[in-house]
């Protein structure tokens, strides 16, 4: 499975609320280590999301607030360790019934075959400033 479908099925899982589907997920596809700082979440309560546990939190995070449907996902590959996925979710507040969606630009760096760190941005614009930046070996925080 290429990275594109790997990353395809966890965004399902999280539209569909499959929790145990994203647990095994990230069992099987990220590094123990990982590191996630997302602009929904983290831009709330200024969490990062570490290891494999907390990439876990952070998808029950996601799907406790709200219903999220990505839409259509653009997929960039920047250099050999670096996809950025372009979306634009359509989301709906459990409590409030409200629905809003927005632009969102997921980084995504791999380490080998596991999914080390990333970072979600609040425009496409950003992500791919940031993807080119880290392709081109500048040291950046995600």
């Amino acid at each position: 499975m290429n990275r594109r479908e790997l990353l395809d099925s966890v965004f399902d899982a999280v539209e569909r609320h499959d929790l145990d589907f994203i647990e095994e997920w990230f069992a099987a596809h990220a590094h123990p280590e990982i590191e996630f700082t997302s602009v929904l979440t983290s831009g709330v309560e200024g969490r990062v999301y570490r290891g494999r546990r907390g990439m876990v939190d952070w998808a029950k995070d996601v799907v406790e607030a709200v219903k999220i449907s990505y839409g259509a996902r653009e997929f960039h590959q920047v250099g050999a360790d670096i996809v950025v996925i372009l979306v634009r979710p359509m989301l709906e507040g459990r409590g409030s019934g409200l629905e809003a969606q927005f632009e969102v630009g997921f980084v995504i760096e791999f380490e080998g075959d596991l999914a080390r760190r990333g970072a979600s941005y609040d425009s496409h614009a950003e992500a791919m400033t940031v993807a080119e930046a880290l392709g081109r070996g500048e040291e950046l925080r995600l």
